[in-house]
């Protein structure tokens, strides 16, 4: 579930952001999302299954060009 923040307020170059949930108060820098002001409401999503799942294809790929490549027996000398 994505949580909800509120922008307090803006002090110079950070934003006053209260959960919503927790009401923790935290400071984040304005210039990673200028276009929001005082009042507006955002969530942060965090999509490691995301990154989990292209991890998986890449070792899946690896696996499979290892399976169907010629492997040199030890002492075999491979020049590139």
């Amino acid at each position: 579930m994505n949580t909800l923040f509120t922008i307090d307020r803006i002090e110079g170059n950070l934003m006053v952001v209260i959960n919503q949930e927790t009401q923790d108060v935290i400071e984040v820098p304005h210039a990673l999302a200028p276009m929001l002001k005082e009042g507006d409401v955002f969530f942060i999503e965090v999509q490691t299954s995301a990154q989990q799942s292209q991890i998986d294809e890449a070792q899946a790929r690896l696996d499979r060009l290892k399976a169907n490549s010629q492997q040199p027996s030890s002492g075999t000398v491979i020049d590139l």
